[in-house]
Formats: C-alpha cells, sequence, structure tokens
C-alpha cells in the first residue's frame, strides 16, 4: 500500500489565498447542483444509475441526502470543511459547528466514487455514536456503513470491513491489519482496501497517542520477586541518588546512585559483573528505570486509578478509565509501589506506530477544534497542512485574562465565589480540572457551602451521559476532571436526555442564555496549551453566549519549574487587583512559555520514540514480505505452490524448493510445511522483538558514558536482525530438506 506521509514546506501566502479562492468555488459550484438535485430528487439506485461525475457532484447528493434523511442542511462552511477533508488536510473547526457532518459528506463522496473510507475515532462509544447518527444519510445514497469496535468476533470483523465506510478507533484498525499480516493462509485476511481515511480528534490520535505503538501482544509472567526488590531499592533513595529533569520529564540514577546500585544488587547476588550497565543486566536496569519514572512521574488519581486491588489507566484527556497497561514495565513498577497484584507483562507480538498507520492508507485526513498550535508537526512528520474553517455562526464568547493569586488556598476562595455568583443569577457553570484529588477537594468545598454540583471523573464513569445531558442547564455546576474531548457538546437548557419536554428545553435555554451562557473556569493551567484551548471550547457553542476563565496560583504544578525565591519575589512585589489576583503581567507570560517550553519537549520525545519505532518497522516490513511470499490459500492450487515454493527458496537458500514442494503429491501437505516455515518465521519476529523492547528501554542509559542512545539502539537493532536472519535461514533451510527428502525418495 502507498504511504502518504510526505514532508511539506509552509505554503506561501499566494498559495494560500488562490487554494482559499478555489475551494470558495467549490463549495459555490456544490450550492448549485445540490439546489438542481433538490429539484430532481436522489438517485433511486446510484448503482444502476453509475456514480456520480465528480466529487463535487458526490458532495452535493451527500448535502441533499443530509437534509431528507437528518433534517440537516450543511452550511457553506461543513461543506467547505468536506472538500478539505478529500484533499488531504486537517480541518480545525470549534466544537459545535459539525465536524460530525462534514465528515460524513466526505466519506460518503467517497464511497459513491468507488473508494473505501475509514473515519478513525477517539473511542468505541465515538464510533458506534457517529455511525449510528450518519447511517440515515448513507442508507440514503445507498452506501454501507459499519462499525468496527473492541471484541467482536472474527466474522464481525469481516462482515465490518465489507462495508464502504467504516466507523472505528486506530487500536482496532490497526489490530486487524497486524492479525491479518500474520494470518497463515493466503485468502484469511479480514481487511479490504485501505484507500482513505478520516481521523477524527486528530491531535489526540496523532499527536498525544503518538508515542504509544499499536501492539498485539500476549502476556508473561511478571518476574515479581525482581520486581519487588527493585522497588525495595528505588523507595529507599535519597535525593542525591537521583538526576531528575522536571521540564523534560526525565529521570535517572545519578553517578552516586549508580555506585549504591551496583553495590545493592551485588548484596543480594542478582547482578551480572561488576558493572550495572553490561547487557546481561538490561533486566535489573530497565526495571531501575521504569520504578524510578512511577516513582516521580506517574500520579495516583491523575494518570491512575486504584480500584479492587487493581491499577487502572486513566486517559489525559478526558478523565475516563481506559483499557490497557503502561508499557515496558512502568505498569508492573506502578503496582509494586501500590503493592498491588502484579498483572502479567505484555510480550510485543507486532507493533504499528501512527506514521506507519497512516502509511497504510491512500489518502488521509483530519480535524479537530485545536490543530494550529501543533500546525508544524502535522506537516512535517505526517505531511498534512492544518486548515481553519470559520465558523457559520460568529463566536460570542468572551476569553477572560487569566488570573494568578499568591496562594491556592487565595484562588480557591475567589473561585467559590464566582461559582456562588454566576450560580446565584442561574448561568451554567462548568469548572476544569487536573486531578481526582482535585475536583473531590472542590466538590466538598462547594457542598460547604450549599451549592449543588455535580462531579465528573473516572470514579463516576456510569453517571458520565447523565452529567454532561445536566451541565448546560440554567445554574447547574459542574466539576469534571480533563473534560476536553469527551465527545459530547454541552448544550444550553439541557438535552432530550434531561428534559424531555420540548418548551422547557427551550425555556431553559432562553433562561441560561439570559444569565450569559456557559461560564468555564479552569482551575489552573494544563501543561499544554491546546488541552486548556479545548476546555475553553466547551463554551460558546454554535454562536452561544459563553465566558472562560483561568484562575491560577504560584503553587500550581505549571510553575513547578520556576518555584523558588525569585517566583516569590515577583509575586511580593506585585500589586493586587480588586479580586485579590496579582497584576504582576509577566506571570502570564511565564505560564504561555512553560507551556511553549512543554510543547517542545514532547514533540522531541515524540521525534525520538519515533526515530525508535521506525527502525523496528523497516525490519518488520522485510520479514513480512518475506512471510507474504511464503502463504497459500486453505486449499492451494499447483500454481499457488509454486509460487511460495519461490519465497521459499529465497527465504533458505535452496534453489530447489519451489519443484521440491510441486513434487509432493497432497497441496495439504504442501501446505503444511509452509506453515512449518512460518512458525519459524513468527517464534523467530517475536523473539526479536521482545529482544528489542528490552534493549531500548535500558539503551537510554548508555548517555551516561556519553554515548548516542539511538545510535547504539540502531547498530545492536541491525546486529541482532542479521543474526535472526540467519538463523531463520538455517532453521528453515533444515526444516524445508527434512520435509522434502521422503518426497524426492519417492521419485
Amino acid at each position: 500500500m502507498t504511504g502518504v506521509w510526505k514532508g511539506v514546506a509552509g505554503l506561501l501566502p499566494g498559495r494560500e489565498s488562490r487554494e482559499r479562492r478555489a475551494a470558495e468555488k467549490a463549495v459555490d459550484e456544490i450550492v448549485r447542483r445540490r439546489k438542481e438535485i433538490e429539484r430532481t430528487g436522489l438517485p433511486q439506485d446510484r448503482r444502476a444509475g453509475g456514480r456520480p461525475s465528480d466529487a463535487r457532484d458526490a458532495i452535493a447528493l451527500a448535502c441533499e441526502a443530509a437534509r431528507r434523511s437528518l433534517g440537516l442542511d450543511p452550511d457553506r462552511m461543513q461543506i467547505d470543511a468536506a472538500v478539505r477533508l478529500r484533499e488531504r488536510n486537517i480541518v480545525e473547526m470549534a466544537t459545535g459547528d459539525g465536524k460530525t457532518l462534514a465528515a460524513g459528506l466526505a466519506v460518503a463522496a467517497d464511497a459513491l466514487s468507488g473508494r473505501r473510507a475509514h473515519v478513525v475515532t477517539a473511542n468505541d462509544y465515538l464510533a458506534e455514536r457517529d455511525a449510528a447518527w450518519m447511517k440515515p444519510l448513507f442508507d440514503a445514497l445507498g452506501v454501507t456503513v459499519s462499525c468496527r469496535i473492541r471484541g467482536q468476533s472474527h466474522d464481525d470483523r469481516r462482515r465490518a470491513h465489507a462495508a464502504e465506510i467504516i466507523y472505528g478507533t486506530a487500536g482496532e484498525l490497526s489490530f486487524d491489519f497486524l492479525t491479518d499480516g500474520l494470518r497463515r493462509d493466503k485468502d484469511g485476511a479480514v481487511c479490504q482496501a485501505f484507500d482513505a481515511c478520516i481521523i477524527d480528534e486528530v491531535d489526540h490520535i496523532l499527536i498525544d497517542d503518538a508515542t504509544n505503538p499499536l501492539v498485539i501482544s500476549g502476556d508473561l509472567p511478571t518476574d515479581e520477586s525482581m520486581c519487588r526488590l527493585v522497588n525495595e531499592f528505588v523507595a529507599g533513595l535519597e535525593p542525591a541518588h537521583i538526576a531528575i529533569d522536571l521540564t523534560r520529564r526525565e529521570v535517572a540514577l545519578s553517578d552516586d546512585g549508580v555506585m549504591l546500585a551496583e553495590a545493592w544488587f551485588a548484596k543480594r547476588d542478582v547482578l551480572s559483573g561488576v558493572s550495572l550497565f553490561e547487557m546481561q543486566n538490561l533486566q535489573i536496569v530497565n526495571r531501575i528505570w521504569q520504578a524510578l519514572r512511577a516513582y516521580h512521574f506517574v500520579q495516583r488519581d491523575r494518570e491512575y486509578v486504584v480500584q479492587d486491588g487493581k491499577v487502572l489507566l486513566l486517559d489525559p484527556r478526558t478523565g475516563r478509565i481506559t483499557r490497557g497497561r503502561l508499557p515496558g514495565g512502568l505498569h508492573q513498577a506502578v503496582e509494586a509501589r501500590e503493592g498491588a497484584a502484579l498483572s502479567p507483562e505484555p510480550h510485543p507480538v507486532a507493533a504499528l506506530n501512527m506514521r506507519a498507520f497512516g502509511s497504510l492508507y491512500a489518502r488521509v485526513s483530519g480535524m479537530t477544534a485545536t490543530a494550529t498550535l501543533d500546525a508544524d508537526e502535522f506537516a512535517h512528520v505526517y505531511g498534512l497542512r492544518v486548515v481553519p474553517i470559520a465558523s457559520a455562526i460568529p463566536r460570542r464568547r468572551v476569553d477572560l485574562p487569566d488570573r494568578v493569586f499568591a496562594s491556592a488556598r487565595e484562588r480557591d476562595e475567589r473561585l467559590l465565589r464566582l461559582v456562588a455568583e454566576r450560580h446565584g443569577r442561574g448561568q451554567p457553570v462548568l469548572i476544569g480540572t487536573m486531578s481526582i484529588p482535585r475536583s473531590d477537594e472542590l466538590s466538598a468545598m462547594l457542598a460547604a457551602r450549599a451549592i449543588p454540583h455535580n462531579v465528573l471523573h473516572a470514579h463516576f464513569t456510569p453517571q458520565e451521559a447523565a452529567i454532561v445531558a445536566e451541565a448546560g442547564r440554567a445554574g447547574a455546576v459542574t466539576v469534571a476532571t480533563n473534560m476536553a474531548g469527551r465527545g459530547t457538546d454541552i448544550v444550553l437548557g439541557g438535552t432530550p436526555a434531561s428534559i424531555a419536554d420540548p418548551r422547557e428545553r427551550e425555556n431553559g435555554r432562553a433562561a441560561a442564555m439570559r444569565a450569559g451562557g456557559l461560564l468555564v473556569i479552569g482551575c489552573g493551567r494544563q501543561k499544554l496549551r491546546r488541552l486548556d484551548d479545548q476546555l475553553r471550547g466547551r463554551a460558546g457553542r454554535r454562536g452561544d453566549p459563553g465566558e472562560s476563565i483561568f484562575l491560577l496560583s504560584i503553587e500550581d504544578e505549571i510553575f513547578e519549574p520556576l518555584q523558588g525565591a525569585s517566583l516569590q519575589r515577583l509575586a511580593e512585589q506585585s500589586a493586587r487587583e480588586a479580586d485579590g489576583s496579582l497584576s504582576e503581567p509577566k506571570l502570564a507570560g511565564i505560564v504561555r512559555t512553560i507551556q511553549e517550553r512543554n510543547r517542545r519537549n514532547e514533540a522531541e520525545a515524540r521525534n525520538t520514540a519515533r526515530s525508535y519505532d521506525e527502525i523496528a518497522e523497516k525490519q518488520r516490513q522485510i520479514l513480512w514480505a518475506h512471510r507474504a511470499a511464503i502463504l497459500v490459500p486453505y486449499q492451494p492450487r499447483a500454481a499457488d505452490i509454486e509460487e511460495a515454493g519461490r519465497g521459499a527458496a529465497e527465504l533458505c537458500g535452496l534453489d530447489a524448493a519451489a519443484g521440491a514442494l510441486l513434487a509432493l503429491r497432497d497441496p495439504a501437505e504442501a501446505r503444511a510445511v509452509l506453515h512449518g516455515l512460518l512458525d519459524i518465521l513468527d517464534s523467530s519476529w517475536q523473539e526479536h522483538v521482545a529482544a528489542l523492547d528490552e534493549i531500548r528501554q535500558a539503551i537510554g542509559w548508555r548517555s551516561i558514558a556519553g554515548r548516542n542512545p539511538l545510535t547504539e539502539y540502531a547498530s545492536e537493532a541491525l546486529a541482532r536482525f542479521h543474526a535472526m536472519l540467519a538463523r531463520i535461514r538455517a532453521a528453515g533451510a533444515k526444516r524445508l530438506t527434512a520435509a522434502l527428502d521422503p518426497a524426492r525418495r519417492a521419485h
């Protein structure tokens, strides 16, 4: 399949202007054609009538189908977004401006033009919701749609991929590709063509999740004694034994810590040799590093929760409990720290990073409300350009400047006074926090002041839909941990799920609007500005009135890299505003600087992770090409066996393999011989991937000796890959010769 990640240069203003004019002309033409279709009607059978004449005709058909089937009349901006989505762009649209409909128009046009299209969502809930929502549109056009979610059987997955449009997560779609790559028969594939892909919440999937490869893994028992031993060692370390960089979120043993570790583990007879950094000590080194990360960077009730004695992860954007485990032994390190039972360690069988996932498609595009801040990374890494789409309705939200207080206590007092005041006037209020304990703390404060409210975080996930449905009602107060990206809009006046009577909803909406619309209060700033923008975007939906404000204190985590006498002195010298906040404008500038530094550091970390991933990805492609060359159908013909025999000959270095396989009278016997080669390939690759993963987790320690970890990893990975191929060739030749000799003797 052809990849699409091609680096692009920044567009010149002249080119951008030309493209904008071209897009406007395209929208004009689509609107004109749509009016003609409105008069003449939709084709009764688009298959009998042939395909649309071009993409504009297809989008025009989809627009009219949306009006008739969904009661939604796409506006010019939604049509513009649909056009751009079919041109390898990321469209940036404000919350509530109709990204779901725009994507529906684009993929409907793809299906009408004979292309299979995938809409990649952030979770199963959104995949099911959006597929069900858009289904009447697709039905009206005679286009088939399916949903690919977790837990489906092989037959269900095959049926899902038979549809022209599939809604699903990157994890499930990549799982299907990887399992197809590991199939044992040529005709056992689930996936069909990867023609076009639209990624919803593209910043979350291609940026936030970019360092987490899409992995198929088995489970291996955890070395519990070693894990507990390392936890005991790390728990007893003093600050002098640790080198920590809070800005880059990096931690390692200091020189004194390394000396202590070598003595400590040697005393317990688990250190091989004298130095901690000898290859045979990779497991200990990795365990120590993961335990250090568990103690210093993985926070309970922020990154994870403990329920029923189990460590469960939280989605950093939504605060929901999410499936999966922390990689590379980090999950087991957290479990050891918490005294929980240790879960099995994942044993990677096959993996795909996000850039490789996108390369499966002939065309990729995306959409989100917040892409501009990461536009350079989208362009450089993925070859995708960010195109802001103006709202059809002017935004009325008022974004107030940040207020910074000298202490968390003063900030909280101001927050509570503000909430009480706005609640009293009937304005709905959403308070965004960054951790579960912080949400619970604010909830207790609100309860003490007799302010009714709802709390939304991982401990209340079953009530999430009801809480969000209530959040826009007049006077409602909602405290939410990481509200961004939940996939459900907050509607002023409430939703049918919370208020059945339409008249009551309309009256409630009017009351909420008179009070000023939704007020979003950010309790502190996130480490990335994009996450703050996503919270802020909850207010002012589709031209509604609204406000947003962030209340900070110099004790907040965002200021942690600068905590000290200079920051305290700046606060003491600052005058006070009427609300008690500090008037020093430098403080707001400091926050922006820290957030931008965090963004650059995370981009650098993602780039480094991709460099490691791509080494393994290139090796996977080489090995899987060999694997594909020896596949035969479940019931092979002579031509199939001959073709696979040539692949076996190339793999094993046996020139006579193709003819010898044909000499086997029973095709099933030839298939069994080839399956034996597959066994050798697969077991060798799994061992290789596990070794690479272990080396990667520990290789960073070589920087202490002044060596480049990536260069060291690349060299080690290449040497091991060639050694693996040599072992496969030798074992394969032996297996093939043993299987074919009886056939030769018979002839």
